[in-house]
């Protein structure tokens, strides 16, 4: 009997983990590793059901997409059976090479039942002298916890460190030219868990506050060849009767940061009516819903966001893997979503984008650095936070044009 969870085996050289998730996201995937005779396996390619189509199990079979990267991909099949000594058969056969897979060919392999989880995640947590752990919340009569979060997210947790005390006041020292270097140094210096090679496993600060006013948490190492392997949440700037409730959502918010989930309100998703972990309380709704959100908050991922944390491509979900921010994981064979808001004008203010005075031209690798500028062309005051214009934070947004491309893309079609 074929039932959901994941399932680990290997033949012939050829190691396969897979997903079987009917009940939940209605998608089937695997991870492909070779396996050599001597030394660790080797990463090929993941693939899934095609988007956009929910399996059965008693379909066998499914249309599939696969890929070694975000640029090395092809199509196929993948099928599940049951085998006479009770365990499962998965078969793998791809339309085009891919990273040394065999072509139009079946690759088979028996594997076993392993857990109720979609994947293992490890979880380290380090502790600021006088912050204490968050508490459970209760919520539709059920205890929630950051654990429990992740679980109903399709994560199999378990500790991956021994919880470390961070000296007291130590980040409300470092302004934001400075924050983002000295957690990542923080996390060096904590953490037990590897951070010398992308893992299953995430590192969480829990500090008291932050120098940067208004910043409550933060996945701080977006940069670098392994990103999004740490985040940091500061707890003394959640506050009110549903500080517990906050709390919560922030440290898993950012922990979807290091799984490389977006905002649900940015432009590419286009979800601001969400009330997953990914939305803000300010921008539900275009804004001005706080308390709406957290009236509809349900302690949920959306179904996008659970199908790719579930069945993502391994290196698009893994930490370290792939760079955050650029795996399209809601492209689900629907079409796309419209943008969060009507564009309109907002008059009384300018906002303008400088290029760099030494002109548009630029040698192979050299940084580009324009300059945003928000300008108040009324009478009225007006107050704004220093992270307004900060493009980490949210508000603000930069569309990069390839004209290369399009006037290319033009040529071809005169």
């Amino acid at each position: 009997m074929i039932r959901d969870g994941r399932y680990e085996g290997q033949a012939d050289g050829i190691s396969v983990a897979l997903r079987v998730d009917a009940g939940g996201s209605g998608v089937i995937s695997a991870d492909v590793f070779r396996v050599p005779p001597e030394g660790p396996r080797r990463y090929l390619a993941s693939g899934r059901t095609a988007p956009g189509t929910k399996v059965a199990l008693d379909d066998g079979k499914w249309p599939a997409i696969w890929q070694a990267s975000p640029t090395n991909k092809t199509t196929g099949t993948l099928a599940v059976a049951p085998a006479q000594d009770g365990g499962v058969t998965v078969t793998v056969t791809l339309d085009a090479p891919l990273n040394g897979l065999p072509v139009r060919t079946d690759v088979v392999v028996p594997v076993t039942h392993k857990d109720e989880a979609m994947r293992e995640l490890g979880l380290e947590i380090e502790l600021e002298q006088g912050v204490p752990a968050p508490s459970p919340v209760v919520f539709q009569g059920v205890e929630r916890t950051i654990n429990g979060c992740l679980q109903t997210a399709g994560f199999a947790v378990k500790e991956a460190g021994r919880r470390t005390t961070i000296p007291a006041g130590i980040a409300g020292t470092w302004d934001d030219s400075q924050i983002y270097t000295m957690l990542s140094d923080l996390m060096l210096i904590s953490g037990e868990a590897s951070l010398r090679a992308s893992a299953w496993e995430l590192h969480l600060l829990l500090l008291s506050k932050s120098a940067i006013s208004g910043l409550l948490g933060v996945m701080f190492d977006g940069e670098g060849l392994l990103q999004r392997q740490g985040a940091a949440v500061f707890t003394s700037g959640l506050q009110g009767a549903t500080r517990d409730q906050k709390i919560i959502r922030t440290i898993v918010h950012e922990l979807g940061h290091a799984l490389n989930l977006a905002h649900r309100f940015e432009r590419a998703v286009g979800r601001a009516d969400s009330t997953s972990f990914m939305n803000y309380d300010w921008r539900y709704r275009g804004g001005g819903h706080e308390l709406d959100y957290w009236q509809d908050f349900a302690f949920t991922f959306d179904a996008d966001e659970l199908a790719f944390l579930r069945h993502g491509p391994l290196t698009a979900v893994i930490p370290g893997g792939e760079p955050f921010h650029t795996v399209r994981y809601w492209a689900d064979g629907a079409g796309g979503h419209s943008p969060y808001a009507p564009e309109i004008p907002f008059d009384g203010y300018r906002l303008t984008l400088t290029a760099p005075e030494a002109g548009p031209v630029f040698a192979f690798g050299q940084p580009v650095f324009l300059k945003v500028t928000l300008e108040n062309r009324s009478a009225a005051n007006l107050e704004v936070e220093r992270w307004v214009l900060d493009p980490k934070a949210g508000p603000l947004e930069i569309l990069v044009e390839d004209r290369l491309s399009r006037l290319l893309i033009a040529q071809e079609v005169v």
